[in-house]
């Protein structure tokens, strides 16, 4: 699952501000607000349920959002969002991840059609085996079938 519900009203205002310090407290509460939305999205639980996911990759619009709430909230905010299944991704990041998923699938897939190919082939082996054991007792029959023909042959001509 991605979100897109990201919070930049502070950064926003930041971007504003008329002095350093002024745009320094924004970061701050927009790394806050980052946090509080990795804290909903982790509690809603979309790790459990019938439509169950992995992980849930909040998405932020461009690597300036990125590093701006990592800026005030470094290692701790990744941290916090892997340990809750909430992975904060930029446009980069997003797509990496992205595509990481889609091989994940095709190999998912690939592995699942090589079990059905395996499961086909064994049945096949077993049709085959049935066949030949069939065919061998069929060659054991004629051969005594001649063989009594020829027998029975032999003694109804007087011939010996």
């Amino acid at each position: 699952m991605v979100d897109a519900k990201v919070p930049i009203s502070e950064y926003l205002r930041a971007l504003e501000a008329q002095s350093e310090d002024e745009a320094v407290d924004h970061l701050k509460a927009y790394s806050r607000q980052v946090r509080e939305r990795l804290r909903e999205l982790a509690s809603k639980k979309y790790s459990s349920g019938p439509r169950r996911a992995e992980f849930v990759v909040m998405f932020l619009p461009g690597e300036s959002f990125f590093s701006a709430a990592l800026r005030f909230d470094p290692p701790e905010l990744m941290d916090f969002g892997i340990q809750n299944g909430v992975i904060v991704a930029s446009p980069v990041t997003l797509l990496a991840i992205l595509r990481s998923v889609a091989m994940s699938w095709q190999q998912f897939t690939l592995q699942q059609n090589m079990e059905r190919v395996i499961e086909m082939g064994g049945k096949v082996y077993e049709s085959a085996n049935r066949f030949l054991s069939s065919f061998s007792e069929i060659g054991r029959d004629i051969s005594r079938v001649v063989k009594k023909y020829n027998e029975g042959g032999r003694g109804a001509s007087g011939r010996t």
